[in-house]
């Protein structure tokens, strides 16, 4: 009984993998025609590069999928290996606030955010006292310069 499960299970295994292969290869194709034809109808008008074959263009989508890969991560499934690196979140999508990466930043860099800090506090009062004046000083000189004839330094 068992063998001839067996025996069902390789005949299938037999007809199986060809076929599939027969299908990929076929798929393959038509995709490299669709590449070839797309090249071929945009790229010589366009930038003046010449015709491609149908293997060419097999060619390069397999170098761009080269190209386009993540390095040394080619599984189709990597959210499993992504469990293993650290969550890293953008500042706009983040749920907590600031004041909490400031105090992270603190804890690890004290030095350099008590400089980063001056600086923020000197700009400010820069800006507060000169830079006001400074933008006026700046818009007056391009107005004059356009209507005197000049095209404001562009």
């Amino acid at each position: 009984m068992i063998s001839r499960l067996f025996r069902a299970a390789e005949k299938r295994w037999r007809v199986a993998v060809p076929v599939t292969l027969i299908v990929v290869a076929v798929f393959a194709f038509l995709v490299g025609l669709l590449v070839k034809a797309l090249w071929n109808w945009l790229m010589p008008d366009i930038f003046g590069l010449a015709t491609i074959t149908v293997w060419q263009a097999l060619g390069l989508l397999l170098l761009a999928k080269i190209l386009v890969s993540p390095s040394g991560d080619h599984s189709r499934n990597s959210r499993r290996h992504d469990d293993r690196r650290p969550e890293r979140t953008r500042p706009d999508t983040d749920s907590h606030d600031a004041d909490s990466d400031r105090s992270q930043e603190q804890l690890e860099h004290p030095e350099q955010l008590d400089v980063d800090e001056k600086r923020t506090a000197e700009f400010e009062r820069y800006w507060r006292e000169e830079g006001g004046q400074a933008y006026q000083r700046w818009l007056k000189r391009v107005l004059e310069e356009k209507k005197g004839g000049g095209d404001g330094g562009q």
